[in-house]
């Protein structure tokens, strides 16, 4: 794997989804390395997108790979770009941190090339700067070491299946190397220092890790538009993108727990054992618990629809929110407990109006089901003041 003919000629023989796997994990094992050149939050964000295009092309997903493949060749020119720019500036720091800085962004320039032209010539190129990159010392002990320890990991991961190196650390079984390790710490502290970096230090610590997994809001990272990706404030338009991502998937995760609660307690209520002339009559707060109930789901399922829109509409969203909050304040009301009760708590309201009748129904269920209609309205009010903002 050290000769870069030979690797590119091992590369053709590898799938698609193999060669960008490796070639971003080349990628990430320096994307530590980029020093201060110009901007450095642009430099990161060019860098990091370009890796994580090309992860997500390796996870194989057809429907998605026209939508990849060009966002990898824009990720692609615009880190060359980068790297050119690079080339060209004053070394403000001295020549050396210039040429690794350079090395580390062309491995990340080098795999975006692989997600959208599958070249086995681009793979190999990744996997070479960032070997090459590796060699950032601390001291002259340490090169020769780092270097060999990253084309021994990319020679491990050579061994491995698709599914394997999903699950397995950049380096692999390979020791990381000193100088590789403290980048990697400063890089994270450097990430944590901004709340627009939270997705990016996540994924780039699990990823370095091997505990990434979640690989649907890679995708809708990765296949953002080009525009929110230029400019001079790219990190927060990206950063704003990312959280409204976040708020929708939520949202709609809410929506489909708290149906299926309101389903449970439909089919509880209408049981022939409850009310009718098979049990005992039900009580007048009971008939109104069940009205309210009833007036959940069409709300859940306008706002479902409304959120799953290409473009859903803020205005259209927070009514249906406020109107769920509504709906969880007569039923707060009804069981003689509390906005945001917790069902531990729910004993606390022993001797309160209403609490024998509540004992008596088992209002832990309707509590159980308010706390989700609470939270749904709460997750769609967040996500309608995403929108907003976008």
């Amino acid at each position: 794997m050290s000769n870069f003919d030979s690797a590119k000629a091992w590369f053709e023989t590898q799938s698609v989804e193999k060669q960008c796997l490796m070639s971003s994990r080349a990628a990430l094992r320096t994307a530590s390395n980029l020093r201060m050149f110009g901007d450095r939050h642009l430099l990161h964000l060019k860098s990091l997108r370009a890796i994580l295009i090309t992860a997500v092309r390796g996870v194989g997903r057809p429907e998605k790979r026209e939508e990849l493949q060009s966002n990898a060749a824009s990720a692609s020119r615009i880190a060359e770009t980068a790297a050119t720019a690079i080339t060209n500036s004053a070394p403000a720091q001295g020549t050396e941190e210039k040429y690794y800085t350079f090395l580390a962004i062309t491995a990340s320039c080098s795999a975006a090339s692989a997600a959208f032209s599958t070249g086995p010539a681009a793979v190999a190129a990744s996997a070479s700067s960032a070997a090459e990159a590796a060699e950032y010392r601390l001291d002259d002990r340490n090169i020769a070491a780092s270097k060999a320890s990253a084309y021994s990991a990319a020679s491990n991961d050579a061994k491995e299946n698709q599914i394997a190196l999903l699950q397995t650390p950049v380096w692999g079984k390979t020791a990381v190397p000193m100088a590789s390790s403290i980048h990697h710490d400063n890089f994270l502290n450097f990430l944590g220092h901004h709340v627009d970096w939270a997705f990016w230090r996540m994924w780039y610590a699990q990823m370095w890790d091997g505990t990434f997994r979640d690989w649907d809001l890679a995708i809708e990272v990765a296949t953002l538009p080009d525009e929110l990706w230029e400019g001079e404030d790219a990190l927060a338009k990206v950063a704003e993108a990312i959280r409204g991502i976040e708020a929708k998937r939520d949202l709609l995760d809410q929506i489909t727990a708290l149906k299926g609660e309101v389903s449970r307690l439909r089919a509880a209520n209408h049981s022939p054992s409850v009310g009718h002339n098979q049990g005992p009559p039900l009580e007048n707060q009971e008939v109104a618990l069940r009205g309210q109930i009833e007036l959940v789901w069409p709300v859940l399922e306008e706002l479902e629809q409304e959120v799953e829109k290409s473009e859903p509409d803020p205005e259209r969203i927070a009514p249906l929110a406020q109107k769920l909050w509504a709906i969880a304040v007569v039923i707060a009301k009804y069981c003689g407990g509390k906005l945001d009760v917790a069902l531990e708590k729910a004993a606390e309201t022993a001797g309160e109006a209403g609490t024998k009748w509540a004992i008596k129904f088992g209002v832990g269920t309707y509590l159980s089901t308010n706390e989700g209609v609470q939270s749904v309205a709460k997750a769609a009010w967040k996500f309608a003041m995403s929108l907003a903002a976008g």
